[in-house]
């Protein structure tokens, strides 16, 4: 969070529509997978190539599983510190990582969308859907 905020002065990334769509059932799935094995204190790793305008991203550092010491360590912090905990359960910090994705980046809307910009003219392209696998699935 810290670098990214510094890096981008706070100012999220704008995507198409369509990109979006596929980061958003990227982090969706992904989060999803490592909750249900227990990880947590995940990371994403951003890559922003500014000559080219592409963007390459993965999640890193998912080692961690929320085991007893982490849960005595949430315990305890909670406790004493009357506070929200930084190490949560697996599904909270699953929750915590998709609402910290979905503020760093953001849709602009395409051509097709704007007729100012299009001229009235339509496109030929067609916006895909992507789906991603319900949390309530079970494995």
């Amino acid at each position: 969070d810290t670098n990214f905020k510094e890096d981008r002065n706070g100012r999220p990334i704008m995507l198409h529509s369509v990109d979006k769509k596929i980061i958003e059932a990227s982090f969706h799935n992904d989060s999803l997978f490592l909750s249900k094995l227990n990880v947590i204190d995940y990371s994403l790793l951003l890559i922003i190539d500014y000559a080219t305008w592409s963007v390459s991203f993965g999640i890193i550092d998912y080692i961690r599983q929320y085991t007893w010491d982490k849960q005595l360590e949430n315990v305890g912090k909670t406790v004493i510190h009357m506070s929200t905990p930084t190490i949560t359960n697996p599904q909270d910090y699953k929750n915590r990582f998709r609402e910290a994705m979905g503020k760093y980046f953001m849709f602009i809307p395409s051509r097709e969308g704007c007729p100012e910009l299009t001229n009235g003219t339509s496109s030929t392209e067609t916006d895909q859907s992507f789906t991603t696998r319900d949390d309530s699935i079970r494995s």
